[in-house]
């Protein structure tokens, strides 16, 4: 490879980090300048949404879902650290309770992914983190998600299969298998064992006795 190409290309790569940087920078910034102050106005927004959509023509889960994702996407997520994801998760679960006093919402990994304006990929990846209490946290969350979601399959407001079907293939988790119960039976009972302790006196050998044994009836 020439000098002028592999400059190019060297070149290409700074400026494509450059730009990776700068929309994290962006989107961190609408994050992080004042975290609260941001997520009340996403909040009071969210419930101005509601009641404007549930007069006009109510309300769709749909429509719900587009409130609630996070605004002004630049194809890079925001790095949260510990904290900002547990303060985050309160007011998502804020979110959650205010839109159930319109319709029936049910909160989903993927919903929760989008609300913090991240992939399914990095939630996977906050689960299985180096950092204990990251870990704990996303299992936290984890569990509200998925409680929340069983329990709405069982009270009948929700469909069961499909809950199923998500816990199963979002969050990993599978039914409950029957223990497996070991038995331990004797190989030989006693009349077996003294045969060939009777075979053993008389000189047989144990070639002899266990040749013999095919002729011999043991239940």
């Amino acid at each position: 490879m020439s000098k002028i190409n592999l400059t190019k290309r060297e070149e290409f790569n700074r400026e494509k980090k450059e730009l990776e940087e700068s929309k994290v920078a962006l989107v961190e910034k609408e994050w992080k300048d004042n975290m609260s102050e941001y997520m009340e106005g996403r909040l009071t927004e969210f419930e101005e949404n509601l009641r404007n959509f549930r007069e006009k023509k109510g309300l769709k889960t749909i429509e719900i879902s587009n409130f609630i994702r996070a605004k002004n996407m630049y194809g890079a997520s925001a790095k949260f650290s510990n904290e900002e994801l547990a303060f985050a998760f309160e007011y998502y679960q804020r979110f959650i309770v205010e839109a159930n006093k319109y319709v029936k919402y049910i909160p989903t990994k993927k919903n929760f992914c989008a609300f913090l304006g991240i992939s399914s990929a990095t939630y996977s990846n906050y689960l299985l983190s180096d950092d204990s209490e990251r870990r704990e946290l996303m299992m936290m969350i984890d569990d509200y998600i998925t409680d929340t979601m069983l329990t709405s399959a069982q009270q009948g407001e929700i469909r069961e299969i499909t809950s199923m079907y998500r816990t199963k293939a979002e969050h990993n988790m599978i039914e409950a298998t029957a223990p497996t119960v070991v038995i331990h039976r004797e190989e030989a009972n006693i009349n077996e064992i003294n045969r060939q302790l009777e075979a053993i006196k008389q000189g047989k050998s144990l070639k002899t006795i266990e040749l013999d044994k095919k002729d011999y009836d043991v239940k």
